[in-house]
């Protein structure tokens, strides 16, 4: 472990900044689907038959995220398509 601090965490754990940046949008992407998907205020079973889904690829209101699933070690990672900080 180098100490390395980083802005984002896809930059921590991507191999490229193509890469982290294109995880950070996807990211992004999938964070503000979950949130409309989620103010339809629908059981799941009409929330997937309204986006052409079957139920079980729609995940539940207790499902974290893409971010958040790998932000959960630091908290204060943001998804935001920023370089690495400098070392």
């Amino acid at each position: 472990m180098t100490g390395k601090k980083f802005d984002n965490v896809w930059f921590a754990l991507e191999n490229s900044e193509a890469d982290a940046i294109n995880m950070t949008l996807r990211c992004n992407l999938m964070t503000s689907i979950e949130a409309a998907v989620a103010a339809w205020n629908l059981p799941q079973s009409e929330a997937a038959k309204r986006l052409g889904l079957t139920r079980p690829r729609l995940p539940g209101p207790a499902s974290m995220t893409c971010c958040a699933a790998k932000s959960a070690s630091s908290a204060s990672m943001p998804c935001s398509p920023s370089p690495a900080a400098p070392g």
